[in-house]
């Protein structure tokens, strides 16, 4: 699932976020689900599928739900060192959280 934006949509205010949608899988590795894209994680090559190993250096089986979701909505957390893994081995990146809708869309609320 990649997140595109939508016009018709009316937001209350803008997304601040690093674009991804990460969940469990059935064997219970944090995997990417879904990113929007143009966002940070996008432009860092995150893939649907890709299974989170570290955030800011902490490994994320480690980490509780509610801890990722923290660091993912924490709005003093600006920017994360990930490691993420998948078929080309693993990578490690800093994601910044971006502002996810157009300036047109912030102005305007389309």
């Amino acid at each position: 699932m990649t997140l595109t934006p939508y016009d018709k949509l009316n937001f209350a205010s803008n997304i601040y976020s690093f674009g991804t949608i990460v969940n469990k899988d059935k064997d219970g590795k944090t995997v990417v689900v879904g990113f929007w894209e143009g966002s940070s994680a996008d432009k860092i090559g995150v893939e649907i599928g890709d299974e989170l190993v570290t955030i800011n250096g902490k490994n994320i089986n480690e980490l509780s739900p509610i801890e990722v979701e923290n660091i993912y909505y924490n709005d003093n957390i600006n920017e994360i060192e990930v490691v993420y893994k998948n078929k080309s081995g693993l990578h490690k990146v800093k994601a910044t959280k971006e502002m996810l809708l157009s300036i047109v869309h912030s102005i305007l609320g389309a």
